[in-house]
């Protein structure tokens, strides 16, 4: 009886679509007013919780600031991003295709957000792309998942409302 000849699996080659590089988060350079102003917020907001609370809930306000301070002033990495056959790129990392379930477009003042909606938590992912190239994205990405924004949550509602009130300043 004649051996079943074994068949080797096909490697499929990447291929990829389209790809820019931007930074890995949005950023922009805040003024030294806005510094300013912000502070003199902080030192009453803080001695009002110290009177009241204590010195502990004033050391995590002061952590969130310094937070707050730093990913405004430090440039984020400018990393590659593709779209190719097997999914999204993001530098050396992967999000195949199957983890993906919708994807839609931001746009922001100097910059659009392309936000996919994933399978697995956080649940969305920003990447920054230019505003040239939103188009070519939106043709690519239709043949693989659908164009339809989530909802925001109650918790990214209440951020956005207090970011807007912070950039009014």
């Amino acid at each position: 009886m004649p051996v079943p000849e074994k068949k080797e699996p096909k490697l499929v080659q990447e291929q990829v679509f389209f790809s820019w590089q931007a930074y890995l988060r949005p950023f922009e350079k805040k003024s030294k007013e806005f510094y300013l102003n912000s502070g003199a917020v902080l030192a009453v907001i803080s001695l009002i919780i110290f009177i009241a609370e204590g010195w502990v809930p004033v050391v995590l306000l002061i952590a969130l600031s310094f937070l707050y301070f730093i990913l405004h002033n430090v440039e984020p990495e400018k990393v590659e991003y593709k779209i190719t056959n097997f999914g999204v790129r993001i530098k050396d990392n992967i999000i195949p295709w199957e983890n993906i379930i919708s994807f839609w477009i931001e746009e922001e003042k100097d910059y659009n957000k392309l936000i996919l909606g994933t399978n697995f938590i956080p649940g969305k992912m920003e990447l920054v792309t230019e505003k040239k190239d939103k188009e070519k994205i939106e043709s690519v990405l239709k043949n693989y998942v659908v164009k339809q924004p989530i909802p925001p949550s109650s918790l990214e509602k209440l951020a956005g409302w207090f970011s807007t009130k912070m950039q009014n300043r």
